[in-house]
């Protein structure tokens, strides 16, 4: 049974469960408090809304024919569909792409109009900027005043990132009491 709080509203009282009395205190804390004298607000004082609605790029290299290519072989980089602009790119750029692809990072970038296939592709991507070799320090845009001349093309490296898993959990411990309610514990590494 759940627990039940008391809450008094005007001369009748009601049983609440806990979990709906905290809802309506937290539904309550929204409201500002009146200042001088004024009466309570009506209504929220904060709204939100959705923003950044566009799909997180997501990244692929390929060869002159469309073909997707692995670790260690330039390819001109895709970012949803289409090709990525070189303003404002740069190594950082290249490395956290690298490894937001799963490699360890890049081992060249350049950039150029060097195949026909970029010619029926959209640019999708520009002003990539990171100040690390990791994704979530990048800043982009969907916006772009480019040209297929400063598409990207980029080489990562073949080692691929090995995400760490843990061994089996080893046998449990004995029982820190007899009796009374004691506790174990097993590890993994």
């Amino acid at each position: 049974m759940a627990d039940i709080q008391t809450l008094e509203i005007g001369l009748n009282v009601q049983l609440i469960p806990v979990e709906e009395t905290l809802k309506l205190e937290q539904e309550l804390d929204t409201y500002p408090a009146p200042a001088n004298g004024g009466a309570d607000c009506v209504g929220n004082a904060t709204e939100t809304r959705p923003c950044n609605d566009n799909d997180c790029p997501e990244f692929s290299l390929i060869d002159l024919n469309g073909d997707n290519v692995g670790d260690g072989t330039p390819g001109l980089l895709i970012s949803n569909g289409g090709t990525v602009c070189d303003d404002e790119f740069s190594t950082n750029s290249a490395d956290a792409i690298c490894r937001k692809m799963g490699y360890i990072g890049q081992m060249s970038w350049t950039h150029g109009q060097k195949w026909d296939i970029q010619l029926g592709l959209n640019i999708t991507l520009n002003n990539v900027a990171c100040s690390s070799d990791e994704w979530s320090s990048c800043s982009f845009s969907f916006e772009h005043n480019c040209i297929h001349s400063e598409d990207v093309f980029l080489q990562c490296e073949t080692d691929r990132l090995v995400n760490g898993s843990y061994t089996d959990f080893g046998d449990w411990s004995e029982c820190s009491a007899s009796c009374g309610g004691g506790t174990q514990t097993r590890t993994r590494t």
